[in-house]
């Protein structure tokens, strides 16, 4: 938090354009009494204490930018296997679930700028080693001699050439194989001995399923193998749709006697074998799913809440919020940066549809300021209304239309004025009397005043003692005036020698200091005026005047 001088305030109130230049010169001057705060940027993100399915990333920006997150996270209930390879080393990859074991024979993996979703994603060089995997516990959907019913195989593909024979997946048991492979640029599905008849039938069901859309190099897809156990239809889907299918009956058509699929014994997967590329999101299910999630990002986006920030004084104002950012697209292995800077959310959506929402709340109770209602807003306009010492911004962050792309923010700057206490009253007099003083003064200059404060002592420059003692002897410094500008005050000793100076205070804290027994701490006073000092007398009556009273020009 700095302050800063030298601009008149209303230039900044009436115009975003100094914030932008307190973002390239971070020690310019701009205004009286402005504060700020940064969240993001060379401040980094850890005022952000929520994130639901955002990242930080990287690359983007000099600094670390927020963004939506495309890792799925945990895996829904059905979910047999789940290979997100987000560990990025292939010695870590490892399964949602304790059912499987993994066997790397490969020696690289990707990070998050290359993978699909996530962290990272599996990098295969197209020789013969692949990534192996096994059924470790009966509790497998391919355990060794397991009957499997309804099922489903997914994963995203990018291929590096896509030639003729590359074996994406394979699955090899005793008398049974399921073989994915590269045909005229499309996927084949092959299954042997895979589909087991009613009984003890011998005669095993072959079925192939080849697509018919040319899967692209470069580009990633998304293909996946559904299966229904109770009718026996057999689907490949690219992308969401329907490439083939076929019922896995002894006449492979609809009604027919139900192959059922059955796991053999030693069986295992084998991942990206003599294949070219990146495979990302491998996940056996124990149900074939309705909907397919094609989408890079969550429809439902992400979300970010800051912390309770303290601004450091009652009745703070806050009176614009910055949000810089912009919002990226999927290209291939390409990122595409669309930057807007500090004008990027001051539309309702951006031009790929994506979006971000901003939301605020501010009050004098950190505790409470958590149960408050979020009121939203737009970066760069004004925020009126938003006052108190702690504040809070959260946001909303939505994918592009397609869901590919996805907005960031850089930056969020909050823009406020402390509550500054009234400036003192001028022109003091004072009259001694006998056991008392008659103060008073010219009002505030300030239209916030909302009383005076009255502080009095017995040595120059110290008007707090013992409140206890002072109780039982005589009045308490200081002594409220309300919103006068005079006052008398008894109780004084004869004789000795008071210093009295006044403070004037506006309504912040005013509603504490009417339910407390010692209000005056609560009090929101400025500085004090000038000191005067006056002795009370025995016989003095209210016409007396003394030598500081003349000085002062009564």
């Amino acid at each position: 938090m700095n302050k800063f001088t030298g601009v008149p305030r209303e230039r900044l109130l009436s115009s975003i354009i100094p914030v932008l230049l307190l973002f390239l010169c971070p020690r310019s001057l701009f205004a009286v009494g402005e504060k700020y705060l940064v969240l993001g940027g060379s401040a980094t993100w850890q005022g952000i204490e929520t994130r639901h399915d955002i990242i930080e990333s990287e690359g983007l920006r000099p600094y670390p930018v927020l963004t939506l997150s495309s890792a799925r996270g945990r895996a829904a209930l059905d979910t047999d296997l789940y290979l997100s390879f987000d560990e990025k080393k292939p010695e870590l990859f490892a399964s949602s679930g304790a059912s499987y074991r993994i066997q790397p024979g490969m020696s690289a993996a990707a990070g998050s700028r290359l993978a699909r979703q996530g962290a990272g994603a599996a990098l295969f060089s197209g020789k013969s080693e692949a990534l192996n995997i096994e059924a470790s516990g009966a509790d497998a959907l391919f355990a060794p001699g397991n009957i499997i019913g309804s099922f489903s195989l997914e994963f995203w593909l990018y291929p590096q050439n896509l030639e003729n024979g590359e074996q994406i997946l394979g699955w090899i048991a005793q008398g049974q194989r399921i073989q994915c492979s590269a045909a005229r640029n499309r996927l084949q599905w092959d299954f042997q001995g895979f589909f087991l008849p009613p009984g003890n039938g011998e005669n095993t069901g072959q079925f192939r399923l080849s697509g018919l859309s040319a899967v692209i190099p470069g580009q990633w897809s998304h293909h996946l193998i559904r299966y229904n156990g109770n009718t026996g239809l057999l689907e490949y889907l690219v992308n969401g749709e329907t490439e083939a299918m076929v019922y896995t009956t002894g006449n492979s058509h609809e009604g027919g006697e139900v192959y059922a699929p059955r796991a053999g014994q030693g069986g295992f997967f084998t991942l990206g074998k003599h294949f070219s590329g990146l495979i990302d999101e491998f996940v056996i299910r124990g149900k074939a799913p309705e909907q397919v999630e094609a989408g890079k990002y969550r429809a439902e986006g992400g979300r970010i809440e800051s912390r309770v920030l303290d601004l450091g004084q009652k009745n703070s104002s806050v009176f614009n919020i910055i949000a810089l950012g912009g919002y990226t697209v999927s290209a291939g292995k390409k990122l595409q940066n669309h930057y807007g800077g500090i004008g990027a959310f001051t539309q309702v959506s951006l031009s790929d549809d994506s979006a971000v929402r901003f939301f605020a709340r501010a009050g004098e109770d950190p505790f409470a300021l958590r149960s408050d209602p979020w009121t939203p807003f737009i970066p760069g306009r004004a925020l009126p209304g938003l006052r108190g010492r702690y504040v809070q911004v959260a946001a909303d962050l939505y994918p592009s239309g397609d869901r590919e792309g996805s907005p960031y923010l850089e930056k969020i700057l909050l823009a406020w004025f402390p509550d500054e206490p009234p400036r003192p009253p001028e022109r003091i007099a004072c009259r001694a009397l006998d056991g008392a003083v008659e103060l008073n003064w010219k009002p505030s200059v300030d239209r916030d005043t909302a009383g005076y404060l009255v502080y009095f002592g017995t040595s120059k420059g110290e008007y707090f003692g013992d409140r206890d003692s002072a109780k039982k002897d005589g009045p308490v410094s200081p002594v409220d005036a309300g919103n006068r500008t005079s006052i008398r005050i008894d109780g004084l000793q004869n004789g000795r020698l008071y210093y009295f100076t006044v403070a004037a205070y506006d309504a912040a804290g005013l509603w504490e200091a009417m339910e407390e027994d010692d209000p005056p701490a609560f009090f929101h006073a400025g500085e004090f005026s000038r000191e005067l000092s006056v002795r009370p007398l025995e016989g003095l009556s209210a016409r007396y005047q003394t030598a500081a009273e003349s000085l002062a020009g009564k």
